[in-house]
């Protein structure tokens, strides 16, 4: 999908359910009529829904023919199980991944990944991955500083060392104030990283989870963003809000010249059809 020579992908989480896997599959051939470069599917916590997900990558590429990309930790997952799992990517045909550190499971410490048998960092994850597979590896970045991370600077560090493990491009997690992408990009060029960053954008479907869920990832919510939602009351009005939000910050990134985004759909088609009306595609 185009619109100004801009791309566009798509990211789903894993079904929990039969209706929900229903409904995924429904989501996804929606909005892979929109023409995106490539769709992903998440991991889950800890590493939890390997199934899920090597079930949802395979079978939303059969039905769309999109290339999909499957998500892949190695917090508390040990180094033969994630070759079990990057084999079978391999023998389907999926070659891309998103390679993440993930979060332990509840209960886990979040340090298990530096024992034996276990990948002892990212950019030790993304070299395996790049030398054993050859896979086409994104990685994370985070505009606003990972929570586990001590410094700003730390953050671009790491990036650069995974890209030099072999990742090809970083997709950012969501933020929403565009001022503090871009300073990142800043940040990341001075650093000599030359991997494309690809903005992760985020559709807000219920404000006030969505707040939590910024407040346990570093993602910042800006007073305006509040105050766009104070007093807002149907579900009607809340959706126009978000999407005028959505479209604005897109339109705002395309603007400064990004090429990519990337959207996390929360596995609901609608906003994210939307938007793309509106952008004219």
């Amino acid at each position: 999908m185009a619109s100004r020579d801009v791309t566009l992908s798509f990211e789903f989480f894993p079904p929990r359910s039969d209706k929900a896997r229903e409904a995924l599959h429904a989501n996804a051939a929606r909005l892979a009529r929109l023409g995106p470069a490539f769709m992903t599917v998440t991991y889950g916590a800890g590493g939890t829904t390997t199934d899920p997900t090597l079930n949802a990558v395979l079978a939303i590429q059969r039905a769309t023919g999109v290339p999909m990309a499957s998500h892949l930790t190695y917090v508390s997952t040990p180094i033969f199980q994630v070759a079990t799992y990057a084999q079978a990517l391999k023998d389907n045909g999926i070659s891309n991944v998103v390679a993440l550190r993930g979060d332990p499971p509840p209960g886990k410490p979040g340090d298990r990944h530096g024992g034996a048998g276990f990948y002892h960092s990212t950019p030790a994850f993304v070299a395996s991955l790049n030398k054993a597979w050859g896979f086409d590896i994104s990685v994370s970045a985070y505009p606003e500083k990972h929570p586990d991370t001590p410094s700003a600077e730390g953050d671009i560090e790491m990036l650069a060392r995974k890209e030099d493990a072999g990742a090809k491009r970083a997709i950012t997690q969501f933020f929403f104030d565009n001022e503090i992408f871009f300073r990142f990009l800043d940040e990341a060029d001075k650093a000599g990283v030359q991997i494309p960053v690809v903005p992760g954008v985020l559709p807000i479907m219920d404000f006030a989870k969505m707040t939590g869920f910024a407040a346990r990832c570093g993602a910042s919510v800006p007073a305006w963003l509040h105050e766009r939602f104070a007093g807002v009351g149907s579900p009607e009005e809340s959706r126009k809000v978000a999407l005028d939000v959505l479209t604005a910050q897109v339109e705002g990134l395309i603007a400064g010249g990004v090429k990519h985004i990337h959207v996390f759909t929360l596995n609901d088609a609608g906003m994210t059809e939307e938007l793309c009306r509106r952008l004219g595609t």
